[in-house]
């Protein structure tokens, strides 16, 4: 009845709220039926959700056995075709556990099925966040990570900006304190530092995190190819022969399509741990021509999104937009692509009220989560952390001392492209 009553779900009750139903359901003699098809409809309302998270969990456990039996060799699982919820087979010998382990209780086997279910989501997906400042944003990501993915490990980069370690002795994720490069507009160490996530993170999928990105759940719809991120409707890009030409030497027959050219690989995208590893080692992606690229195309092909394109299509990688990124535009509630219930959503600056997570405000008792980095930038060219087009290996080792979260091949930009941007 209190739920009838509170119908703006608040969980407390007006006055008005109070007196207005109970005094129109003192004159209706439909009162009776009306309790009857509230119960009914909050009844069914919860076995659909149920009904979805079976399907998708099993569907997810479906995937993982696969891959663990290939692995195993059918010492512990026995590969299975088709399995989903209208499959009668056993995903698991039940009855052996159940006499194996003297509580045999309905109760002890859901446990034990959320404890595996737990540790099979766990090694499906792990996040790794890309940030500078922006604590409160990056404190509600690793909680929201923590909230829907449960035991999925989180690997944090700042990027010269705020150190975040204790944020992550206490959540259990991972940090690392990178010196400053503006990394989102030369590929050498943003690369490097995504390698490095990935060399840490022993999951099949890895999905990027920036500030500006919430998160609203477990996605619905598994990945579908290596790479997925955000639906970029008309987009294309150049040389695509020239790129083409390297991945056939390790993917015969791989074309470069405009539907791979669509996927945007910004925050919410995912890529598998293999592609990563691969097409981002110092040796891939310096086969890369970078300042052939940056003379024949604009500056862009240094920002992260579209050198990531090039270097994962040159080693043939299949790319594809994920419906579970949207992108909100300037409807609160409507993306402008991707799906309506996705799991992440990215924002463009025109987004009503501004960008969520930057409007968030770090609450007193988060504050002693994170202190500055202790990067002091010093004066000269290559040294500011917002600069674009003007990374120099050299320059970036005199600086900080080390190849610490950059490319260990040297690597400089052409003087045409240096005085060009």
């Amino acid at each position: 009845m209190f739920e009838m009553i509170d119908a703006d779900g608040s969980g407390a009750i007006e006055a008005a709220e109070f007196i207005a139903p109970l005094s129109r359901w003192v004159r209706d003699s439909k009162t009776a039926p009306r309790f009857i098809k509230y119960n009914l409809q909050q009844t069914m309302q919860t076995q659909e959700e149920l009904l979805k998270m079976s399907q998708y969990g099993f569907a997810v456990m479906n995937q993982r056995i696969e891959e663990l039996s290939e692995t195993l060799r059918g010492e512990f699982f026995e590969p299975h075709a088709q399995v989903g919820p209208d499959d009668e087979s056993d995903l698991f010998d039940l009855d052996g556990l159940e006499s194996a382990q003297t509580p045999g209780s309905d109760g002890y086997l859901r446990n034990v099925l959320r404890e595996t279910m737990f540790a099979l989501e766990s090694s499906l997906y792990g996040f790794y966040l890309h940030v500078y400042a922006d604590p409160a944003a990056v404190i509600y990501q690793v909680r929201q990570v923590k909230k829907f993915f449960l035991d999925s490990p989180i690997y944090v980069m700042s990027d010269g900006g705020l150190d975040f370690t204790t944020l992550c002795k206490e959540e259990g994720c991972t940090f690392v304190l990178c010196p400053p490069a503006n990394d989102r507009w030369h590929p050498w160490p943003f690369f490097r530092r995504l390698w490095d996530a990935a060399n840490s993170l022993a999951v099949k999928y890895i999905i990027m995190l920036e500030p500006d990105n919430t998160i609203h759940g477990y996605p619905k719809r598994p990945p579908g190819a290596d790479l997925g991120g955000l639906l970029v409707q008309g987009r294309s890009f150049g040389l695509v022969r020239y790129v083409e030409k390297m991945a056939q030497q390790r993917s015969p027959g791989f074309k470069w399509t405009k539907k791979s050219m669509s996927s945007g690989l910004c925050g919410g995208a995912y890529f598998r741990r293999e592609a990563v590893l691969d097409a981002l080692s110092d040796e891939s992606m310096m086969k890369l021509d970078w300042n052939y690229l940056g003379d024949r195309l604009s500056k862009e092909i240094f920002s992260s999104d579209f050198a990531m394109q090039y270097a994962f299509a040159a080693r043939g990688w299949r790319i594809e937009p994920w419906e579970e990124t949207a992108q909100m535009d300037k409807h609160p509630d409507e993306p402008l692509t991707g799906a309506k219930d996705a799991a992440f959503r990215h924002y463009c600056s025109c987004y009503p009220g501004g960008k969520p997570t930057y409007n968030l405000k770090v609450a007193k008792a988060d504050e002693r989560l994170f202190k500055s980095g202790g990067y002091h930038m010093t004066s000269g060219p290559y040294s500011s952390s917002v600069c674009q087009v003007c990374y120099n290996s050299t320059r970036y080792i005199q600086l900080w001392g080390s190849a610490k979260c950059t490319n260990t091949i040297p690597f400089q930009l052409s003087e045409k492209l240096l005085k060009r941007w």
